[in-house]
């Protein structure tokens, strides 16, 4: 391993500290002041979320083995020259009693949400040294084996410690280190966004598409546990870790937050522990849904009723289930006859989903066996999908 050592003026200096438990044979750039282990059997991906639907978690669990979530904190011996510590990932290692030596396989962006990168341990001496201190915290998660009593971890030659490995229990929950609490709601028609470009106001409409209507949500956001692995006491959270379900649990559109005069579909926030903070946030969803489901990462963390929420004036409630129930008796299914008239692309059609007959378009059909491609309005082209002709209405 390498000596990585501290930096001053771009060069490595050796610093002279009290070696750790174990392994006092060597002497040590940094001090362990704390370390903790948890052990987990799987873990849920957040890396490609944001482009993804919610409810599709990918769950990583390899046979045979086991997550390894270390969390450490280390004095730096900051000095006139050590101004800073840096390493790069690579040089963090756990070996096992076999000798067997492992990198990182990523860490927590937030804890609760693993990504596949690893983190390079560094800290920088407060601007107030030397009556004031920073420490260098730091967390990585590694893939082991089952039944592993041991590792040793070590930043390169800078610090080395033996970890005990835990019992494995369920990761944590992105969604439990905060409480959702929905405020209020209504309903828009249109959402006009305004922006101050070159001294110059440029202004503008979002508009919904045919059969949906825009609802905004104050949402309050509680923090109740701090999920920064790098040490500050506050819960953070993206725009696109929120999702919002109908009904039927299809995913309705996010638009955004609001933030000044117009709205932002990506924005980073975040609150205190023991404190709380609001949201704006706009979605486009059918018109009239009697409630609708609030979720953070894959967690529902509210319920909202909307059965009493007026529509806008001049938006029409999509068809209920119940008045196109009564329409199409169960003994008489829509005749397969119908198929071709309604199978053509570019014809607007009711969709039956679930029991709730939902407006879209035909895309493409009938295949061989006499089946229509059809998208949602509102919808992206994730859901769109083939569909026999008893689920299909002229609209």
């Amino acid at each position: 391993m390498r000596n990585l050592g501290l930096m001053a003026g771009g060069l490595g200096v050796a610093a002279v500290l009290a070696a750790f438990g174990p392994q006092a044979a060597e002497a040590q750039d940094l001090s362990v002041i704390s370390m903790e282990t948890h052990a987990y059997p799987s873990l849920v991906n957040w890396h490609e979320r944001d482009g993804r639907p919610c409810c599709h978690p990918e769950t990583l669990a390899t046979d045979g083995m086991v997550f390894l979530d270390v969390r450490g904190v280390f004095d730096v011996p900051w000095s006139d020259t050590v101004t800073r510590f840096s390493a790069s990932s690579r040089d963090v290692t756990v070996t096992l009693p076999d000798g067997t030596q492992l990198n990182p396989v990523g860490s927590y962006d937030y804890y609760g949400m693993y990504h596949f990168t690893a983190s390079s341990p560094s800290a920088s001496r407060p601007n107030g040294w030397p009556s004031e201190d920073r420490d260098l915290i730091y967390q990585a998660i590694f893939q082991i084996p089952a039944g592993t009593p041991s590792v040793v971890f070590a930043i390169g030659e800078s610090v080395s410690a033996t970890l005990t490995v835990p019992a494995a229990t369920e990761a944590p929950v992105a969604a439990d280190f905060a409480t959702f609490q929905v405020l209020n709601a209504s309903y828009l028609a249109e959402v006009p966004v305004s922006r101050r470009q070159s001294d110059q106001d440029v202004t503008g409409t979002i508009t919904a598409p045919a059969g949906n209507v825009f609802l905004e949500m104050e949402v309050e956001i509680a923090g109740q546990r701090a999920n920064d692995p790098r040490g500050q006491e506050r819960f953070y959270f993206h725009t696109q870790d929120f999702h919002l379900l109908d009904p039927s649990g299809r995913e309705t559109g996010r638009i955004g937050e609001r933030f000044m005069d117009f709205v932002m579909a990506h924005q980073f926030n975040s609150v205190n522990v023991g404190s709380s903070g609001t949201e704006d946030m706009i979605w486009s969803v059918p018109a009239g849904i009697a409630s609708a489901t609030l979720y953070f990462g894959d967690t529902p963390v509210a319920e909202i009723n909307l059965s009493g929420l007026a529509l806008p004036e001049g938006v029409a409630a999509a068809v209920p289930a119940a008045t196109v129930a009564a329409e199409q008796p169960a003994e008489q299914p829509a005749a397969p006859a119908e198929a071709p008239n309604l199978c053509l692309s570019g014809t607007p059609v009711l969709i039956e989903s679930n029991g709730t007959w939902y407006p879209g378009m035909v895309e493409d059909g009938p295949s061989d066996t006499g089946e229509c491609k059809v998208s949602y309005d509102g919808y992206s082209s994730d859901y769109n999908e083939w569909v026999g002709s008893e689920r299909l209405q002229a609209r």
